[in-house]
């Protein structure tokens, strides 16, 4: 049987820690690599004050994109986690 991998999400409703969670994991980045773990770049964006955040990836699963605009999104991610090996 090939080797499962898993996808991990945090969809991150208010005040569950979703600012806490992606501070450590942006953090720790390279070390999770290291590790086998990918913290991905799609669907991110950078917001002053905050930090980075992967507010498009929480819009695709909460709100109502365009199909194509979803599709992309996913293709995308899927895209960097095959190219960094996890896929």
């Amino acid at each position: 049987m090939k080797n499962r991998k898993q996808l991990l999400i945090h969809g991150g409703m208010h005040k569950t820690g979703s600012t806490a969670i992606q501070e450590v994991l942006v953090a720790s980045k390279d070390l999770l690599r290291s590790h086998g773990f990918l913290y991905a770049q799609t669907g991110s964006r950078w917001d002053y004050g905050v930090g980075e955040r992967h507010y498009h990836i929480k819009a695709s699963m909460f709100e109502d994109l365009s199909d194509v605009r979803h599709e992309l999104l996913w293709r995308r991610l899927y895209d960097e986690a095959e190219a960094a090996g996890c896929s």
